[in-house]
């Protein structure tokens, strides 16, 4: 039976449309941006964190292997990239230059083989076409040491807003030691916040430490430095740092974060207030959470608290205002931290659901 030219052209449209597709998706693989600045972080018995940058926006990921030899390992790569269901593949799922992967799962004191995914391009070399740093989680610890919590803030000046999903790089630095790797990398919410537990973090009694922060985010950098202490709260951090009389109004909702007292003086405490209830709850166990940290800032006046969770896991906020957005972040050591934003409601009840990692 003769085909009709139409028939034919249709054909030659769908092969040249498969090509086209083909050569565009070859082009993206073969066009990945290669990572740099590759850092192994948060170790634990069980966890860790590999963070990296790339010179452009790009879906990053990681596959780990416990394989005991490389060509074993290397086998289990080549069949990740066409099956890539049962790998041990994680993924960041956001499309941007600073990339966080935190690896869950794994079996204490072991070293892994991983390759770095960068739009499906797996990479054992960074930019430099030096190896990536190897991995090897820590030792099983016998008893989970109390939170010790640090926060922070950064405002990014060029856009006039706190800066979202920036990389913060931390170190603890004993006094007169040298800097070394980061020991943590953390990233932040959409209110530019960040949150990191230190207590796993190696300390001696006898020794001074500071915290150095540093702040990476699209090719702006910014650091700052303090002295270390149990559950400290960061000054602001400012990207492209140029502060003019214009941006002086917009600045002060976001003063450098410092401790406050929970309460209010005798004349405030006269005041009508407003008062609402925050209820943090784990949902598989359908438990109040004792103990979680809230870090709040406060919509009367922007400034920037810390509460602690009772007994049921919960939290009353007394507010001189009636009007205005709450934005808090909850966190709790073993759990996965959460931010949420409430249009301030008197005699409300907020209820934040908070999961542990191995949820």
């Amino acid at each position: 039976m003769t085909k009709s030219p139409l028939f034919r052209i249709i054909l030659v449209l769908i092969l040249l449309s498969s090509l086209m597709v083909l050569a565009l998706a070859g082009y993206n693989y073969l066009s990945a941006p290669k990572p740099k600045n590759v850092q192994i972080t948060n170790l634990s018995a069980n966890s860790l964190v590999v963070s990296w940058q790339t010179n452009r926006p790009a879906y990053g990921g990681v596959v780990a292997n416990q394989a005991s030899q490389p060509f074993w390992a290397n086998l289990s790569f080549f069949n990740c990239k066409f099956w890539p269901l049962n790998c041990g593949r994680y993924q960041d799922q956001i499309n941007t230059t600073e990339h966080y992967v935190y690896l869950t799962a794994l079996s204490p004191d072991q070293p892994y083989y991983y390759r770095i995914i960068s739009n499906g391009r797996y990479f054992k070399l960074d930019q430099s076409k030096q190896l990536i740093p190897n991995l090897k989680t820590g030792p099983a610890i016998e008893k989970i040491p109390q939170p010790e919590l640090l926060f922070g803030q950064v405002y990014d000046s060029a856009i006039n807003k706190p800066a979202q999903q920036a990389l913060v790089y931390l170190s603890l630095i004993a006094e007169g030691d040298q800097e070394a790797q980061p020991d943590l990398t953390v990233f932040t919410n959409d209110l530019g916040i960040w949150t990191a537990d230190l207590s796993l973090l190696p300390k001696a009694a006898d020794k001074r430490y500071i915290v150095k922060a540093k702040v990476v985010l699209a090719g702006s950098m910014a650091e700052a430095v303090v002295i270390y202490q149990p559950n400290l709260i960061f000054p602001m951090i400012y990207l492209n740092p140029t502060i003019s009389s214009d941006l002086s109004q917009e600045l002060e909702s976001f003063e450098p974060i410092s401790w406050f007292v929970a309460g209010e003086s005798d004349e405030e405490a006269e005041a009508e207030t407003c008062s609402f209830g925050l209820s943090v709850i784990n949902p598989v166990i359908s438990r109040g959470l004792a103990g979680a940290n809230v870090f709040s800032q406060n919509p009367c006046n922007g400034k920037f608290e810390t509460f602690t969770t009772d007994g049921y896991g919960q939290v009353k906020f007394n507010y001189l205002c009636s009007e205005g957005m709450f934005n808090a972040t909850i966190a709790k050591n073993g759990y996965l931290p959460t931010s949420v934003s409430y249009q301030l409601s008197c005699g409300g009840i907020l209820g934040v659901n908070l999961l542990s990692e191995g949820d």
